[in-house]
């Protein structure tokens, strides 16, 4: 079963890059897609630059449309279907929550629900 991570943005540059390392690090078996909802910082550019999962939205959705597009994207994209049927587990990235990653290893998809909220 597959887990997506999706990760609404806003304005995240200077978190962005740490975030999805932990996440790679702490919950390897999570595939993930970023949603950068119209920031007007570098968030888009770093996250080109370092190719990661990305959809940039051209208006800002807020984090509801965030989410929503997150798992539109993550089906059109085939990250809800590599390895299997997914299990979507949705993360809000936030400066603060340096736990957020490692804390997904601690979740288990024991449970008979496709969709859990983070």
């Amino acid at each position: 079963m597959k887990k997506i991570a999706i990760i609404p943005a806003y304005n995240e540059e200077g978190s962005i890059l740490k975030t999805v390392k932990d996440l790679r690090e702490n919950a390897p078996d999570f595939d993930y897609i970023i949603i950068n909802d119209c920031s007007t910082d570098d968030t888009q550019r770093i996250c080109e630059s370092h190719n990661l999962h990305v959809v940039n939205l051209p208006v800002n959705l807020g984090i509801g449309g965030g989410v929503q597009t997150g798992d539109g994207a993550g089906l059109l994209q085939g990250l809800a279907h590599r390895g299997g049927a997914a299990h979507t587990v949705r993360c809000s990235l936030t400066v603060t929550d340096s736990t957020m990653p490692s804390s997904l290893m601690r979740w288990r998809t024991s449970s008979s629900r496709k969709t859990s909220t983070w």
